[in-house]
């Protein structure tokens, strides 16, 4: 994936929020965080990295649910919680 901006740690920052037992997103940070000390760009990635990663893509996974609150609720409702969640962080 190559995007426009270099949020990665931002946005990774806020995934540990609601998937902070996600062993592949604290993986991904810890290289995030040494790239970015060193000046260096996070992008691009591979979307199989993503899916692992990104809590938008895992809207469906059961730990993020209960991470928010909503154990039980459907994709769509966590992933309008953690969209809001993120508009604010």
């Amino acid at each position: 994936v190559y995007c426009a901006h270099e949020y990665t740690e931002k946005n990774g920052n806020f995934a540990l929020t609601v998937d902070p037992g996600n062993p592949h997103l604290k993986a991904r940070m810890e290289v995030v965080k040494r790239l970015r000390a060193a000046g260096q760009p996070t992008i691009p990635y591979e979307l199989a990295e993503d899916l692992k990663t990104n809590p938008f893509l895992r809207a469906d996974a059961a730990e993020i649910a209960r991470t928010v609150g909503l154990a039980g609720a459907d994709s769509e409702t966590v992933f309008a919680e953690i969209r809001g969640r993120r508009n604010t962080f």
